[in-house]
C-alpha cells in the first residue's frame, strides 16, 4: 500500500459523513412514523365524524407528538438496554461470545497461544497503547478476529481458533495489527456505539411485532393495530441501520487496513490472511449465534446479520496489494498433515488390492558388512542407531523403529519380502549413507560404476564396492525400498556421515542441462534437498491457472514416463488433467520434453498454496496408476515431485498392482 496516510485521511472523511447520515436516518424514521400515524388517525377521525375539518389538527398534533416520543424511547430504550449489556466493555463482549483468556502465567500455555501473545504485545508497543487481553473462541474454524471495548483502557482482542492454529506469524501479525488499529483509532468506541444504534431499531421492530399479536375478545384490538402501524417502520428502521451500519464499517475497515500498514511496516502480512481467508473453505464463518449482535465488529464477514457489514475481501487485498494476481490462498490445514488427505484421495482413486508374488533370490550379505566395519564406519551393533552426537545432540534413535515415517509411505501392505540385513543396513546413520551411494551408482553402467569409485573417498569406497553387487541384484521396489529409509534416517546424522554424503553427491552428480535419466535426476534432487535443507518458498499462487504452461511440462513428464503408445499416454494424461480443472490441456511430445525444463518447472511451481500442490500431487498419481501398476521411472518421479511440494509420498513402490475401488 502506498501513501496509507492518504487512504487513513480519506476513510475519515467518509466515516464521518456517514454517521451524520445515519443520524439524520433516526430522525426521519422518527418523523415519518409519526406523520403517517397521525394522518391514519385523523383521516378515521374525519370518517366518523365527516362533519369536522380535515384534519383535525388537535387529534392529528396529539397523535404525532405521542407517536414520535414512543417511537424515539422505543430506539433509545433498546439501544440503551444494549449498551448495559455491554457496560463491563470489551470482556463483556469476548464473554458473550463464550471466548476464553489467554493467560501468560499459565505454564501450560500452548506455543500458538504464545506466539500470539507476543505479537499483540509488539503491537501494542508500536501503537503506544497498554496490550490487551486476548480471547480465543475455542471450536470456531474460520479465520477471524474482533476489538472491542470502550476505550484502550477496557479493549479486548477476540480471535477464532482457526486463524491462531492456522496463520503464519506475518499473517497472524497483520490481523492483529489491523484489530490494535481499530483501538488506537478510537473506532471500537463507535462499534459499540453502531451496535446500539442497530439494537435500538431492532428493538423498534421487536416491539411492533409483539403489539400485533396483542388480541382481545377473539378481535383485533386498538394496540395490535397499531403495531400493525408500528411494523413497517421498524423493518425499515431496522434495514437502514444495517445498511449506514455496513457503510461506516467499510470506511472504518479502510482506515484499519492503512493504520496496520503503519503499525507494522508490511502490507503482506494483512494482504495474505485476507488471502487465506478467501481460498479457506470456513472463511471468517463463526458458527456462534452470539456473533449476529457483534458481527460488524470482527475482520471479515462472519456470516451473520444482513447486508455485507465488510468491504470485499478483493477491494481490500488490491489496496494493499496491487499487483494481486485475484488469486487466494491456503497454505495450512489438518488434511495436508502427513498421511492424512492425500493418502484418503489416492486411495479412493485406487486401492491395493494384492500384494507382489514374485520369487526372489535374496543374497544374505552379512559378511559384506565385515570390512565396514573395519573401515570404522559402523560404531554400534547392528539394528540400533549409535550414540555419535552431532553439535552435542545425541542422535540415538527412538526404541519404536516401526514408527511412520517423516516423510514418505514405506511399504504400507508389508509386501516387500527383503533380508533383515538390510533393515539393519539402514538402522545406522552410516549405513543408510552407504545405502544412498549403492543406489545412486547402480544407476550407472558398469563401466562408469568402476570409475566412480576410484574417485571415492577410501572410507566410503571399500564399503560400497563389497554392498553394490548385492544391491544390484535387488528388484526396483526393494532398491526405492532401501533408499526411502536410508534418506529418512540420514537426514539427521551428524555432520561428519553428512560431510561424506555430500562430497559424494558432488562427485556423481550430473548437470541438470545433461541429464537424460529421471531416476538420477530424482535421486539427485531429493538427497541435495534434504541434506541442504532450505525454508520452503512463500505461496504466491493460489491458482493453477497461472502456471498451466509448468503443469502441462509436470504432468507430460509424468505421462511419458510410462508411455505405451500415443493413445495410452493421451488417456493417462487426461486422467490427471481431470484433477487439476483445467479447461485447456496440451499434452507435451516426448522429445521435447528434457529435465532441465521439469526441474524450472518444479521451481515454479514450489510456489502454488498448499491446496493447489496437493491437486497436482494427486493428479500426478492418477497419471501414474492409470495403467493399474507403476514402473521405476515413476516411482522415481513421484518421489522427487512430493520432495519439491514438501508432501509426504503416496504408497506408490514400482512392480506392485493395482485395480479400481469398486
Amino acid at each position: 500500500m502506498r501513501r496509507f496516510d492518504l487512504h487513513q485521511a480519506l476513510a475519515e472523511k467518509k466515516s464521518r459523513r456517514l454517521i451524520f447520515a445515519m443520524v439524520v436516518m433516526q430522525v426521519a424514521t422518527v418523523v415519518l412514523c409519526s406523520a403517517f400515524i397521525s394522518l391514519t388517525f385523523a383521516t378515521i377521525y374525519f370518517c366518523c365524524y365527516p362533519e369536522t375539518a380535515f384534519p383535525n389538527f388537535a387529534i392529528t398534533y396529539f397523535s404525532a407528538a405521542t407517536t414520535a416520543v414512543g417511537v424515539a424511547f422505543a430506539i433509545f430504550a433498546g439501544g440503551y438496554m444494549k449498551m448495559s449489556e455491554l457496560d463491563g466493555g470489551g470482556h463483556k463482549v469476548a464473554e458473550s461470545l463464550r471466548g476464553q483468556l489467554v493467560d501468560e502465567s499459565d505454564p501450560h500455555l500452548r506455543k500458538e497461544n504464545r506466539r500470539l501473545l507476543n505479537v499483540v504485545q509488539e503491537l501494542a508497543v508500536a501503537a503506544s497503547i497498554p496490550a490487551p487481553p486476548v480471547y480465543v473462541l475455542t471450536s470456531e474454524p474460520g479465520i477471524n478476529a474482533l476489538a472491542a471495548g470502550h476505550s484502550s483502557e477496557d479493549a479486548v482482542l477476540v480471535v477464532t481458533e482457526g486463524a491462531v492454529r492456522h496463520l503464519s506469524r506475518d499473517q497472524l501479525q497483520g490481523m492483529m495489527a489491523h484489530e490494535v488499529s481499530h483501538i488506537f483509532n478510537g473506532d471500537i468506541s463507535r462499534d459499540m456505539w453502531l451496535t446500539a444504534a442497530t439494537h435500538g431499531n431492532y428493538f423498534l421492530l421487536v416491539t411492533a411485532q409483539e403489539m400485533a399479536r396483542y388480541e382481545r375478545y377473539d378481535m383485533i384490538s386498538f394496540e395490535a393495530w397499531l403495531g400493525y402501524m408500528l411494523m413497517p417502520f421498524g423493518y425499515l428502521g431496522a434495514c437502514l441501520a444495517r445498511f449506514f451500519t455496513a457503510r461506516v464499517k467499510h470506511q472504518n475497515e479502510y482506515l484499519a487496513d492503512a493504520t496496520a500498514v503503519e503499525l507494522s511496516r508490511y502490507s503482506q502480512g494483512l494482504s495474505e490472511a485476507l488471502m487465506m481467508i478467501g481460498g479457506y473453505e470456513h472463511q471468517g464463518r463463526i458458527k456462534r449465534k452470539e456473533a449476529i449482535q457483534t458481527g460488524h465488529m470482527f475482520l471479515v464477514d462472519s456470516g451473520t446479520g444482513w447486508f455485507g457489514l465488510h468491504p470485499p475481501l478483493n477491494e481490500r487485498i488490491v489496496r494493499l496489494r496491487p499487483d494481486w494476481d485475484g488469486y487466494y490462498l491456503y497454505e495450512s490445514s489438518d488434511e495436508l498433515e502427513h498421511y492424512g488427505g492425500i493418502y484418503r484421495e489416492v486411495t479412493e482413486l485406487v486401492g491395493l488390492t494384492k500384494k507382489a508374488t514374485r520369487q526372489k533370490e535374496l543374497k544374505d550379505v552379512a559378511t559384506n558388512i565385515a570390512p565396514m566395519m573395519a573401515a570404522g564406519l559402523e560404531t554400534g551393533p547392528v539394528g540400533q542407531r549409535s550414540g555419535v552426537t552431532a553439535g552435542g545432540t545425541e542422535t540415538l534413535r527412538g526404541e519404536g523403529c516401526d514408527e511412520v515415517p517423516r516423510w514418505m509411505a514405506h511399504d504400507p501392505i508389508g509386501a516387500i519380502e527383503i533380508d533383515e540385513v538390510y533393515r539393519q543396513l539402514v538402522e545406522s546413520h552410516k549405513g543408510a549413507a552407504l545405502a544412498l551411494a549403492t543406489v545412486r551408482l547402480d544407476q550407472f553402467s558398469s563401466e562408469k560404476q568402476a570409475e566412480l569409485v576410484k574417485t571415492l573417498n577410501p572410507l566410503v569406497a571399500g564399503a560400497v564396492g563389497k554392498i553394490l553387487p548385492a544391491v544390484s541384484k535387488l528388484a526396483d521396489d526393494q532398491k526405492l525400498w532401501l533408499f526411502d529409509r536410508a534418506i529418512e534416517t540420514v537426514v539427521d546424522a551428524p555432520d561428519l556421515i553428512r560431510s561424506l554424503l555430500m562430497d559424494f553427491v558432488q562427485q556423481v552428480s550430473v548437470p541438470i542441462d545433461e541429464e537424460t535419466d529421471l531416476s538420477r535426476w530424482a535421486w539427485q534432487r531429493i538427497v541435495s534437498r534434504s541434506m541442504n535443507r532450505t525454508t520452503a518458498p512463500v505461496a504466491q499462487v493460489g491458482d493453477l491457472r497461472p502456471l498451466a504452461p509448468e503443469v502441462m511440462i509436470l504432468l507430460s513428464t509424468v505421462t511419458h514416463t510410462d508411455a505405451d503408445g500415443e493413445a495410452l499416454s493421451q488417456y493417462n494424461f487426461m486422467r490427471a488433467i481431470a484433477h487439476t480443472g483445467l479447461k485447456r490441456s496440451v499434452l507435451v511430445p516426448h522429445d521435447q520434453l528434457q529435465v532441465a525444463d521439469v526441474e524450472d518447472a518444479m521451481e515454479r511451481l514450489a510456489y502454488l498454496s498448499a491446496r493447489q500442490r496437493r491437486i497436482l500431487i494427486v493428479a500426478c498419481t492418477a497419471s501414474v496408476l492409470a495403467n493399474r501398476s507403476t514402473n521405476l521411472e515413476e516411482a522415481w518421479m513421484l518421489r522427487a515431485i512430493c520432495e519439491g511440494f514438501n508432501f509426504p509420498m503416496p504408497a506408490v513402490l514400482p512392480g506392485h498392482e493395482f485395480a479400481a475401488n469398486a
